[in-house]
């Protein structure tokens, strides 16, 4: 119970927040540099397909790029501190399917 408290207050790494509302725009290009992988917490997917896609690309990629998956990559690249991502039930974040809609905020770690 803990670490779902935990997780919904708060994201480590990529940090992104659930709470908030507005958004930062999707890839089709997600870029997975050092230890990243495609369920790091700071990539959501629309859909289950679209995590597929990625993980398919990063694996068929040497572990660089996702391939054509419709992500969100919310880093400070890509997604500022402060800006937030909406998404719909059926969403994919950290490999697991959120089936509610959730607001997610991008930040960095302090």
């Amino acid at each position: 119970m803990k670490k779902v408290a935990l997780f919904s207050l708060m994201v480590c790494c990529g940090m992104i927040n659930n709470a908030f509302a507005g958004g930062c725009g999707p890839s089709v290009t997600l870029a997975y540099v050092g230890n990243q992988k495609p369920h790091n917490d700071e990539f959501l997917y629309i859909n289950k397909t679209e995590y597929d896609k990625s993980v398919s690309g990063w694996e068929n990629s040497s572990h660089y790029t996702s391939g054509d998956c419709h992500g969100y990559e919310c880093d400070n690249s890509f997604c500022p501190m402060g800006h937030v991502v909406e998404m719909p039930a059926g969403h994919v974040f950290k490999n697991q399917v959120i089936d509610r809609p959730v607001k997610y905020q991008c930040w960095t770690a302090p």
